[in-house]
C-alpha cells in the first residue's frame, strides 16, 4: 500500500501549516497497490530415473530483478505438504526462460498437486499461482497433442500410476487412469512387452531388485561384507547410444555390499547395466549384469508389466 497523506473529517487533505486551535481527528488514508502478477509459461513432465514436475517463467518477465525465489508446495493425497524454497541462484536457464522442478515424485504418486508461486526479495508474491499433478498435466497434454506415439506414452505413464497405486496401496480411490475416455484407454499399449532375463551372475552374486519408490533404483548385491575403500562402477549404453560409466557407493545391506544404479531413465528399460564390484586396492570382488527388462521377466508382476509398457511407448516416442 502506498500513503497518501492525513485527511480531516470533511475528507479534505490535512495542510500541517495550518494553526491547531481546537481538537481535529485526522484520518491516515492508503491507496492499494495494483501489481500485474507475473504468469507462467507452463509446465513439463519430465520421466528419466524419476518424475520432475517443471515449472517455467520467462526470464524478461522479471525485469532484471535478483532475489527473488519461488515456493513449491506438494499436497500429498492425505492433506499433509511438503515446502521446498528455491533462490533465484539455483533456477536453471533454458533458452528465455527460467526452470524449477519439483523432483521425486513416484509413480503412486501422480495425484500429488505441485503449487508453484514467485516471491521477490521482499518477500512479495510476483506471480500467479500455478497447480499442476502429473495427472492434471498428462490429461491436459492428451486434449492438444497429435501425436499417435506421444499421446499411447500419455496413456502407458497413466495406466503404470494406476498399477503402482495397487501396487503399493496407495489412494487406490483415485486411481492414475481414472479419468482417461474410452477413446483414449484404446490408444494404450495393449499387449506386454516381451522380455526375457539376461541377467549374468559373475562372482559373489548375491540378488538384485528393482526399486520402484521415488526414483528407479536397479539394485545388485553381492556375497562380500562391505570393507572401507570398496566401491563400484556402472556402466551401460543409454537409450540415447551414450555410453555411461559412473562410480557408486557401496552401502551394508545386512553384511552385503549393496550397490543402487539411479541414473536409468525409463526409456532405458532395456538397457543392461554392468556392475563391478572393487576393493580398495582395486581388486574385483564381484561383479553382474542386469536390466529393468530382466528383472521383470523374473518378477512377472502387473507393476513391471505396467513399467515396460511406459518404457517401451516412451522409447518409440523419443526416437
Amino acid at each position: 500500500e502506498t500513503f497518501l497523506g492525513w485527511y480531516t473529517s470533511s475528507g479534505a487533505k490535512f495542510d500541517f501549516s495550518t494553526p491547531i486551535t481546537a481538537d481535529i481527528t485526522l484520518t491516515a488514508k492508503f491507496e492499494k497497490n495494483t501489481v500485474e502478477l507475473i504468469q507462467w509459461v507452463g509446465t513439463q513432465l519430465q520421466a528419466t530415473s524419476n518424475l520432475d514436475m517443471q515449472f517455467a517463467l520467462r526470464i524478461a518477465d522479471l525485469k532484471g530483478t535478483t532475489g527473488n525465489y519461488i515456493v513449491l508446495t506438494r499436497t500429498y493425497v492425505d492433506g499433509s505438504t511438503d515446502v521446498v524454497k528455491i533462490p533465484q541462484a539455483d533456477w536453471t536457464v533454458s533458452d528465455n526462460f527460467y526452470i524449477v522442478a519439483y523432483s521425486g515424485i513416484a509413480a503412486k504418486e501422480m495425484n500429488d498437486v505441485i503449487s508453484a508461486v514467485a516471491y521477490n526479495a521482499k518477500g512479495e508474491v510476483i506471480s500467479e499461482t500455478r497447480s499442476e499433478s502429473i495427472v492434471t498435466y498428462a490429461l491436459s497434454m492428451l486434449g492438444k497433442i497429435t501425436n499417435p506415439e506421444q499421446k499411447t506414452m500419455f496413456v502407458d505413464l497413466l495406466n503404470y500410476g494406476a498399477e503402482a497405486q495397487k501396487f503399493f496401496h496407495y489412494d487406490e480411490a483415485h486411481l492414475a487412469n481414472a479419468g482417461l475416455t474410452d477413446a483414449q484407454k484404446a490408444l494404450a499399449t495393449q499387449e506386454d512387452i516381451e522380455v526375457a532375463d539376461h541377467r549374468v551372475k559373475g562372482p559373489n552374486f548375491f540378488g538384485s531388485q528393482l526399486s520402484l519408490e521415488n526414483v528407479i533404483l536397479l539394485q545388485m548385491a553381492f556375497k562380500v561384507a562391505p570393507a572401507e575403500g570398496m566401491y563400484a562402477i556402472a556402466s551401460f549404453t543409454n537409450h540415447n547410444g551414450k555410453k555411461v560409466e559412473e562410480t557408486l557407493a557401496v552401502e551394508n545391506n545386512n553384511g552385503y555390499s549393496m550397490v543402487s544404479v539411479n541414473s536409468l531413465a525409463i526409456a532405458d528399460y532395456c538397457t543392461d547395466v554392468t556392475v563391478t564390484l572393487y576393493n580398495a586396492d582395486g581388486s574385483v570382488a564381484g561383479s553382474a549384469v542386469d536390466s529393468m527388462a530382466s528383472y521383470v521377466a523374473r518378477s512377472q508382476t502387473n507393476l513391471g508389466k505396467a513399467i515396460m509398457k511406459f518404457g517401451a511407448s516412451a522409447y518409440a516416442y523419443f526416437h
